[in-house]
């Protein structure tokens, strides 16, 4: 039983890391799960900072699903937009991991840069599509949003998720050699 606790331990963190790049899992939340797992196991952390870390989790979590909502208005991209890029994103889950296979040099780069791209092509398509004259401008602008408002996402629950690590690591191992 032991062992396989560990196993779920780790398992539980590095979702949490993945979680962070790939939008289906969420990534703060399965670190604060990893918190919450060792301290059931061993009251590892106080019940301040057990708190103080649900506090942030939650607020990181909600700031990550209202800023898109507002990237979307200040930019000014349309509903359409908006509902494209979720499809985009479950595609990109998908497009991902053949990336990686097949050009994974790359996919670092897709990962980051498939956002922009995206955003950048639908802006052009719904401006010619709205038979409007295209505006190279409004498209580039929409597709810095996009990329803003990913990287800002990412950067937000990496930088949770380690310092969940932070802790974790070192209470956890601590654990482990008192199995032993």
């Amino acid at each position: 039983m032991d062992l396989a606790l560990i196993i779920i331990w780790f398992i539980v963190i590095w979702l949490g890391i993945i979680g962070d790049f790939l939008p289906i899992i969420p990534g703060p939340i399965m670190s604060y799960l990893a918190l919450v797992l060792l301290q059931i196991a061993d009251k590892a952390f106080s019940t301040e900072f057990m708190i103080i870390m649900a506090i942030v989790c939650v607020i990181i979590t909600t700031v990550d699903y209202i800023v898109p909502v507002i990237w979307t208005k200040k930019m000014w991209w349309t509903k359409r937009w908006t509902r494209w890029s979720t499809i985009w994103l479950i595609i990109w889950i998908i497009v991902l991991p053949i990336l990686w296979i097949t050009i994974w040099q790359f996919g670092l780069i897709w990962l980051f840069g498939g956002p922009f791209v995206w955003a950048y092509l639908w802006e052009k398509l719904y401006q010619k599509h709205k038979k409007q004259k295209v505006n190279d401008k409004k498209a580039l602008k929409a597709a810095f949003g996009s990329f803003l408002w990913f990287v800002s996402g990412v950067l937000l629950k990496l930088i949770y998720t380690i310092v969940v690590a932070i802790y974790f690591i070192p209470k956890a191992f601590d654990i482990i050699k008192n199995m032993f």
